[in-house]
């Protein structure tokens, strides 16, 4: 894990003590299959989040779950205390189960019980691209950057 945070703040992602603090101008752009290209900001400072951001960039396949939610499989870390049992639009988070979920929209289940991790927040392009996809996948390469 050293050797990441040492490449992301090489990378300008993360700043000097990024494994107790992260900077608030790194910022994820999310490019979607047909070009349209979104951001996730107010990237959160917790195991997940770096994990996460460890990866990058990678390019997924996310599937409809119900219409309010893309996901993939993937096994993060996480801590007790970041988990929430609530969701909001806009939210890209890790679900306790092993998935890890892009909210665009919201339904009568307003509760997770496994609980998940808010890695950060999505802007309206990325929100909008995966509501209006119709449940159809969706193919997105995740890649650090500066704002």
């Amino acid at each position: 894990m050293e050797h990441t945070f040492a490449y992301l703040q090489r990378v300008g992602v993360l700043g000097e003590g990024a494994a107790q603090e992260q900077k608030t101008t790194a910022a994820i752009r999310m490019t979607f299959g047909d070009g349209t290209v979104g951001m996730m900001t107010d990237l959160r400072d917790n195991s997940t989040a770096r994990a996460f951001l460890s990866q990058l960039p990678m390019t997924v396949t996310l599937q409809d779950w119900e219409n309010r939610e893309y996901w993939y499989s993937d096994n993060l870390p996480y801590d007790e205390d970041s988990v929430q049992q609530t969701y909001a639009v806009g939210e890209f988070t890790y679900w306790c189960g092993g998935w890890v979920t892009a909210y665009y929209n919201t339904n009568e289940d307003t509760v997770i019980e496994a609980g998940s991790v808010v890695i950060g927040m999505m802007d309206d392009t990325a929100v909008q691209q995966f509501a209006s996809a119709n449940g159809a996948a969706q193919t997105v390469t995740f890649e650090a950057v500066n704002e």
